[in-house]
């Protein structure tokens, strides 16, 4: 049976700047298969994982990255469509009113993760956003070691019978591929904690959500529209929401503010930061803006929307040391991405759009 081998790389420890080459190390493969934006390896024709013998194949590394992007793209729009859909700002309930007070989120980090799956539609405001505005570190989620090896197993199950031997040596392939995968993924997020450090190196003065908002306030005018910003600051919704089934999202009391003399209370969640859904993705642009609208005198929920970046991603990074290298590039692009949706947002308060 002939099998075509595919090499995955691995975070590098170290870059060898004196020979200008990137020491890559790597573990051999077949196969993909993405799960939730994670990466399993599996053998479609044999489901032994089996560790192989590193060496360079720069075509097959170029044909198996674009199938794994494509793959774990559309599986997971499945996943997320099959999920929810994405709550809208009806126009009608905020259409015709012109003033708005604005309640902004804490100052943003700059964040290099990997393994986050954002935005879904109740991401913004909720507890699992609170990482992008807090000191709290970030920490890998997920045991990739684990999954590998569950991922073995469920297919011994469902595939034809393999020998006692060789159902024991694919579960030490899983668990050294996986441990390994693990490994690599929990070293490149401990690098990862000094990301805001690094970006602030280059950029001391670097503040896109305040050029977020600088960008927002005019477009609201453009529209009609008289913003004030209020003084609080907070990643919680203001007053009590509810989602369409009834379920409440994370938010505050009747009693947490005084009603504003404002028609509506707008609330802004910008979040911007460079994203690798899994140990074997590369690093993209993630970007998009949260926002809930309330009725700034009787305090009822207007409804929440998620405006999402959706232009050319540009340069993507399969490295962590290759993003923060190359940061003097990768910043303005994100920090255009974001300024970008300000526009869109106006629309949507306004009652323009419920883009």
């Amino acid at each position: 049976m002939k099998m075509t081998v595919l090499r995955m790389p691995v975070e590098p420890v170290a870059q060898n700047t004196a020979l200008g080459k990137k020491p890559e190390s790597t573990v051999s493969m077949l196969h993909l298969s993405c799960v939730a934006g994670r990466a399993h390896a599996t053998d479609t024709l044999n489901p032994i994982l089996i560790p192989m013998t590193p060496f360079p194949t720069s075509r097959a590394i170029a044909n198996f990255s674009s199938l794994r992007v494509a793959l774990c793209f559309l599986l997971a729009m499945f996943i997320l469509s099959g999920c929810a859909v994405h709550p809208k700002i009806a126009a009608d309930k905020v259409r015709g009113k012109s003033t708005v007070t604005i309640i902004e989120t804490p100052p943003l980090k700059n964040l290099a993760l990997i393994g986050v799956m954002a935005p879904y539609f109740d991401f913004h405001f909720s507890s699992r956003s609170d990482m992008f505005f807090s000191n709290v570190d970030y920490t890998l989620r997920g045991d990739y070691a684990g999954d590998a090896i569950a991922s073995t197993l469920a297919q011994q199950t469902a595939s034809p019978p393999v020998s006692r031997s060789a159902g024991a040596s694919s579960l030490v392939a899983a668990g050294l591929v996986g441990a390994l995968i693990q490994a690599s993924a929990d070293d490149t997020q401990r690098k990862a904690q000094g990301f805001d450090r690094e970006v602030r190196k280059l950029f001391p003065d670097w503040n896109p959500q305040q050029e977020f908002m600088d960008a927002l306030l005019p477009a609201l005018r453009q529209r009609g529209m008289q913003p004030v910003i209020a003084s609080r600051k907070t990643n919680t919704l203001l007053w009590p929401a509810s989602k369409e089934d009834g379920e409440r999202y994370r938010s505050g009391s009747l009693d947490d503010a005084e009603p504003t003399d404002s028609e509506m209370l707008l609330q802004i969640s910008p979040i911007a930061f460079w994203n690798a859904p899994g140990p074997l993705n590369e690093y993209r642009m993630n970007v998009s803006v949260g926002m809930a609208m309330y009725d700034a005198k009787t305090k009822a929920f207007l409804g929440r929307q998620t405006i999402i970046f959706d232009g050319p991603s540009g340069k993507i990074y399969p490295f962590y040391t290759g993003l923060v290298s190359d940061l003097a590039s990768a910043q303005p692009r994100l920090r255009l991405a974001l300024l970008s949706l300000a526009p869109k947002v106006a629309d949507v308060a306004s009652g323009k759009t419920a883009d």
